[in-house]
């Protein structure tokens, strides 16, 4: 019923480019800084925001714009304005918006070209509609998570947060939507309004986009640049940059729905470590605070005592093993949780329109009602009930069912309906964490795992998951559009239930080739029901092999994978890229089953079952195979035969990848041995790579100058590496490096004074040296 019902209204909603009451002028007034244009259908405000953000409004006596929800708030800037007969021109350093008044139609220029013409604002009925043309040839992506083509156009879907159980390819709605679009003309749009709202690119219309929404909040931001890292970056500044994680936030995260007893999750644990596994995490699903799934107990918030008698420590004996306890909880308290009543009787939960709980009967958990998380009291009980759990040695945290799953339009919160508001709630949530952890552990990293969110989650450090995924092979091609649909949108850190979580039985492929890409993206953890165990020790030893193999691998790569994260964190590029972003190549636009693992790694994740060749689409230049180190020129696409031991990924000349030798935990990770791996560029004599190194888990090292920056260039045979940075808990004093050339290019180095002769092999030339930390070191080669 659903699924019609929301088609339904959408057909109702659609009105035709051509038939929209248009706006027209009246009067405007000017002050420096802010445009205010009267129409006779309501009141236009322009103006410049402090970064690189032109922010558009529209508001009357039904409609209101003056939310902000997304950005972090920032001043405006100086504008000019001129005037004709026809039309009112304000422009800023870069930007040039062309007001028509006669309709009101508006066209956004940045440094001299046209990027978007004929925006229009109109109201219909409780809709309200930004509308305008794309050029015949646009590409528009962004939108967050969907399981469709990375280029949105031809397609129209909801931006409401929901879940969709067991989806795979193709699937239009997810649980985390964001009302956000990117150009292939390189602008974005965000549009400030959390309500329930459609997106309409190019469907009904083959050259008109629209945005509707029921009422909220009507906002738009335009951002223009040079590059698409540029212009993702800008929009990351605007809305808030991603927090470093804790380094072990890149490690095995294990979690299974779900484990029902201390004994069976210290049996997991003692295992896999016996197994050889590395390992970071195990992660509790709901059992951890009541047997049963329906009628249970959602919303206790407390141990199990009866199957978890010594949840403490169980947690220190994780903790002396390298591996932390993430707990799940939801935002929904059942009858028959402990909290209910005390919820209840103070006002904490969504309301009815007079001013009682609305409860929810057909709730799958049982009949429950939701928490007004836009409630300050409300989040700050909720944190009293983290806070115990903190001081008992949890350190992580898994906020489920945050769309809300269930989420009624007409509830009522303290700050609107929830047909308004409903897009935030996972936002303000992730935000109840982040201000509590600020205020309380002011230099502890927060992670918080949560599915749903809003444009800006990112600057709470939210880390999210793709839903309850299929496991299937449709579920697994599902996951590169829906990683890269959310890096381009601010959230560098979407990932899987690696393996699948619904339906399907026990596949040891596709869990094998879903685990291998799992780790080419921003987090690795293994989840599904009980109808696979997610667990690799529950495998064949051939595959425990592989799976093995590739977790290490994760584990080798924590040095350059950090750097990613570092990059993110300062500049708000993703750690996954799609092709066009990194080659600038219009022809690449439409791949999205490769990617780049950072600006050094193309992954070409093994998708259908059976496969013995894949093919690969190169990029422009000269390439190696990461795992035979082959020589490849690029510029075409090639079939690279496959078997189920390795997926193909392959190396851009001229990168450096700084590596370890895999470790246990991301506890033993340390900087004074560095594997470092370069792959010359025949073409280009210079390459260098700058990798980042702090403690792991101090909050604002960077900002707080504890960290330190590990320059390696390569150029006319000398190696450099040079150190920059500050102290921090853990800085080496001295360096071992071996370097590892991946060409048998050269018979002697010359460190110190002294020549020495490096291990020489078919593809490959080694030589170690033992550097001081703290300055410009220089090899040279011959």
């Amino acid at each position: 019923m659903r699924r019609f019902h929301v088609l339904f209204i959408s057909i109702v909603l659609w009105i035709p480019f051509s038939g929209v009451a248009q706006n027209n002028y009246i009067s405007h007034t000017f002050d420096g800084k802010q445009l205010i244009v009267c129409t006779d259908s309501g009141e236009y405000v322009l103006s410049a925001l402090q970064g690189k953000a032109f922010k558009l409004s529209f508001a009357n006596k039904r409609v209101y714009s003056n939310k902000i929800y997304a950005p972090v708030e920032r001043g405006v800037k100086e504008l000019r304005l001129t005037e004709s007969k026809t039309e009112l021109i304000l422009s800023s350093a870069e930007v040039t918006v062309h007001l028509g008044k006669s309709p009101v139609s508006i066209r956004f220029d940045y440094r001299d070209e046209v990027k978007l013409t004929g925006l229009e604002f109109a109201v219909s009925g409780d809709t309200t509609i930004y509308q305008y043309r794309m050029k015949s040839d646009e590409k528009i992506y962004g939108t967050g998570a969907r399981a469709l083509p990375l280029n949105r156009r031809g397609y129209r879907f909801q931006c409401y947060n929901q879940a969709n159980y067991g989806y795979g390819m193709g699937a239009d709605f997810l649980n985390y939507s964001i009302p956000l679009i990117m150009s292939s003309e390189k602008y974005m749009l965000l549009f400030d309004n959390p309500a329930r709202a459609w997106f309409d690119i190019g469907k009904r219309d083959v050259d008109r986009f629209s945005f509707e929404s029921l009422g909220g909040n009507a906002t738009v931001y335009f951002f223009a640049d040079d590059s698409y890292d540029k212009l993702v970056s800008d929009y990351v500044k605007f809305t808030g940059m991603q927090p470093m994680p804790p380094v072990w936030a890149l490690g095995n995260l294990q979690s299974r729905f779900g484990y029902k007893s201390q004994m069976q999750t210290e049996n997991v644990v003692d295992s896999m470590l016996q197994a050889g596994y590395p390992m970071d995490a195990i992660i509790l699903d709901i059992f951890w605070f009541g047997p049963q799934i329906q009628d249970g107990v959602m919303g206790n918030l407390s141990w199990d005592s009866i199957h978890w008698s010594e949840p403490e420590r169980m947690i220190r004996k994780f903790r002396d093993q390298g591996v932390k306890t993430i707990l799940i909880s939801e935002p929904f308290f059942t009858k028959k949780s402990k909290h209910y009543t005390y919820l209840d009787q103070h006002g904490l939960f969504g309301k009815n329109a007079d001013g009682t709980t609305m409860t929810l009967p057909n709730f799958y958990f049982g009949e429950a009602g939701l928490l007004d998380i836009f409630n300050p009291e409300a989040g700050d009980w909720l944190w009293q009930q983290y806070d115990a759990l903190k001081q008992q040695g949890v350190e992580g945290w898994w906020c489920d069912l945050g769309e809300p799953e269930i989420h009624p339009d007409s509830m009522i919160h303290v700050n609107g309906k929830a047909s308004e508001v409903h897009g935030i709630y996972g936002h303000n949530w992730t935000k109840v964490f982040y201000d509590h952890y600020r205020k309380e552990y002011p230099d502890e990293r927060l992670f918080v795992l949560g599915r749903a969110g809003y444009a800006g989650s990112q600057r709470f450090g939210l880390i999210p998951w793709s839903g309850d995924v299929g496991r299937t092979w449709s579920g697994l091609r599902a996951q590169i559009p829906v990683m890269l649909g959310m890096g381009l949108s601010g959230l560098a850190y979407m990932h899987s239930d690696a393996g699948g979580f619904a339906s399907g039985t026990k596949n040891p492929e596709l869990y094998t080739r879903w685990l291998q890409y799992a780790v080419f993206t921003p987090v690795f953890r293994p989840h599904s029901d009980s109808h696979a165990e997610p667990e690799p020790i529950y495998y064949a030893d051939s595959i425990q092999d592989i799976v093995r193999h590739y977790i290490k691998l994760r584990y080798a790569m924590l040095p350059y994978n950090y750097t990613l994260a570092w990059q993110n964190h300062r500049s708000g590029e993703p750690m996954a890229k799609p092709l066009f972003m990194v080659c600038d190549d219009p022809e690449l636009s439409a791949n999205d089953s490769i990617y780049f693992w950072g600006d050094n790694l193309l992954v070409a994740p093994v998708m259908r079952s059976g496969t013995g060749a894949q093919k690969v689409v190169l990029p422009e230049g000269t390439w190696y195979d990461f795992h035979s180190g082959e020589l490849i020129e690029g510029g075409r696409t090639i079939d690279v035969p496959v078997t189920l031991s390795d997926i193909p990924v392959f190396v851009k000349a001229g990168s450096f990848i700084p590596m370890i030798s895999p470790v246990q935990s991301t506890d033993d990770y340390k900087t004074d041995t560095l594997i470092v791996h370069f792959f010359p560029d025949p073409e280009r004599k210079a390459s260098n790579f700058i990798m980042y190194a702090d403690d792991g888990h101090t909050f604002g090292a960077y900002e707080k100058n504890q960290y330190e920056l590990i320059d390696f260039t390569y150029k006319n045979g000398v190696f450099t590496v040079k150190n920059s940075g500050y102290n921090y808990p853990g800085r080496p004093q001295k360096r071992l490096l071996k370097f590892v050339v991946h060409q048998p290019d050269f018979e002697k180095v010359k460190i110190n004074r002294t020549w020495i002769k490096p291990e020489i092999k078919e593809k490959t030339t080694s030589f170690i040296v033992n550097l001081p930390a703290n300055r410009t070191n220089e090899m040279q080669t011959r």
